[in-house]
Formats: structure tokens, sequence, C-alpha cells
């Protein structure tokens, strides 16, 4: 619809369609013309936006909003920046499933995040303090419910925050607070097995790993972690956020802390030995370093020296 309006494609390509924003009855015609990939709209369409987009030309490609390959969807990472962010680490492309970090979406959980993220920012649209700690316990947290079978818009809702059990006393008196649902619980008492909330984010953020070594044997690189440019350089056109771009600079110090919160190496992506290690994810790393895709692991600096 955008090419559409911008003159790049015109009735010709789709199928003589009006295909203007608002025109609901154009916008139903479109979906089937692609669903049964019928006239030229309905192959563009079935190609998905980046290919349709090369297919076309024109410039078309400029307007792709896609990671991965993965088109994004109607939440602008320019407004929410929580989940601008996690469309561009997912590892399944732009997918807002693979965090779904509505956390920032409740401003009057500000002391909650203040604990959780370090800064009442995670929780506020627009901001990007404590963004990148937020996405990176969401990821983990969404791993876990995936592998229960619990209910993603459960997990990290109104209706069903899991913060660190410890701060539900903290917060026990507060107007408003996050349920505590309590999976390692649940866990613990259908297998036998004790997990506490501790090593259940554990398995999350070792599934996470996993997923990024596999990315990394189909090519997957820092390169690939990024949003399309659109967002760091057009500026919103209307709304409460009108004028906001997500800055590039802002957006490479983001990655920058999220490669060292999950042990990736920061120029590559690549995963660091170290951490596959410290997840129990030996024969994962062994199998890295003979495909030559293994980071070394960063040294530490000295602790307590000065010039």
């Amino acid at each position: 619809m955008e090419l559409y309006e911008e003159g790049i494609i015109g009735r010709e390509e789709t199928g003589g369609l009006d295909l203007r924003f608002g025109n609901a009855e154009a916008m139903i015609e479109a979906i089937k013309l692609i669903a049964y990939r019928k006239g030229k709209l309905g192959e563009l369409g079935s190609l998905g936006v980046r290919k349709a987009a090369r297919a076309i030309g024109r410039g078309a490609e400029k307007y792709v909003t896609d990671v991965k390959g993965l088109e994004t969807i109607i939440t602008d990472p320019r407004a929410a920046t929580g989940f601008g962010f996690a469309y561009a680490v997912a590892s399944r492309g732009s997918d807002h499933l693979r965090a779904h970090p509505v956390f920032e979406m409740l401003p009057y959980f500000k002391a909650v995040a203040s604990d959780l993220f370090g800064a009442p920012e995670a929780c506020i649209l627009g901001e990007f303090k404590g963004k990148v700690k937020m996405v990176f316990w969401h990821e983990n947290l969404a791993a876990v419910t995936d592998s229960m079978g619990t209910c993603r818009f459960m997990h990290a809702s109104f209706y069903a925050e899991y913060p660190i059990p410890e701060l539900m006393a903290k917060y026990s008196k507060a107007e408003k607070q996050p349920h505590s649902i309590k999976y390692h619980e649940w866990l613990s008492a259908a297998t036998g097995i004790p997990f506490t909330y501790e090593s259940l984010m554990q398995v999350g953020e070792r599934i996470l790993a996993l997923e990024r070594a596999l990315n990394v044997r189909f090519g997957v690189r820092r390169k690939d972690d990024y949003l399309p440019e659109r967002f760091y350089k057009e500026p919103l056109r209307s709304g409460r956020f009108k004028g906001k771009v997500f800055p590039k600079k802002v957006f490479e110090s983001m990655l920058d802390e999220y490669y060292e919160l999950r042990g990736w190496d920061l120029k590559t992506g690549l995963p660091t030995e170290g951490k596959l290690v410290e997840l129990g994810l030996n024969d994962v790393a062994e199998d890295l370093r003979r495909r030559g895709l293994l980071a070394e692991t960063p040294k530490r600096k000295p602790e307590g020296k000065t010039r």
C-alpha cells in the first residue's frame, strides 16, 4: 500500500485495485489475491516483502521493513524501543514473540523495572535505558514458557508477570503489582525435579544459546541483528512520538550490551566458548570449534590495578 501511494507500483500491478491506506475493501481483495497467488499482485505478495521489493525494483527496497527476512508487525520500533530492539536480535527474524517485552508498556511498574532491569525507564515507551536487560529477561522467559507449553500472553501481561520471587515481598503492599506465577514450582511438582527461579531462567538462556549456535551455522552474524535503515533515519510522521527515530548510535551501544549479556563476540556475534561451557553446552562449543565458528572468551581486565 505504501508503494502504491508513493507511485512505485500502480493499478497494473494491483490488478486494478486502489490500494490506498483505509480502503478496506481493496485490502480484503488483495489478501484473497495473495492467498491464491492470482495476478501480478498475488504473485508478488506471495514472495514476502523482501523478495517482492527486489522483483519490483524502482527503489522499492528502501520501504521494506523486515529483519532476517521476516516482516515487522505494527508495533513501531521508534516508539516501542524495547519491541524494536527485540525484533533486531530475535533468532527467528523480526518476531515479537521471541521476547514479547510488554513490560515497557506497563509504566506503573517503574520500581520493579528498576530492580529487574536497572532503570525505571525500561517500562516507558520511547525510552532506551534498561531495555536491553528487559529484552534479555523476556527472551529467556519466553523460551521457558514455550518449552512448558504455557500461554505467551499470560507469561508477560497485565495478569501474570514473573519477576524474581524475592521482589514480591518488597512490593506486596504496592497499589499495583504483578501477580506471581511460579513456573519453577509448577515444573518441580510435575517432574519431581527441583527447579528454582534462577535455574529455570538459565534453561531459557541455554535455549537462546542453542538457537544462536544454529543460526551462526546458517551464516547469521552481527550484520544481521539490525533494524531496517528507515527506522534509524525516518522520523515518525504523527502521533505521540512524532519526529522520533531509533538513533543508530544508541542501537549499536545497545547491541554491544546485549552481546555481553549473551556471551557473544562483540565484533562478529559468534558465541564464545566460555559462555557455552558455563551453560553446560560443551558439545555445542566443540561443534562450533570444528566449524571455525567459536569465538574466544574475552580476557577480563585485572581488577584493582591502576596506572
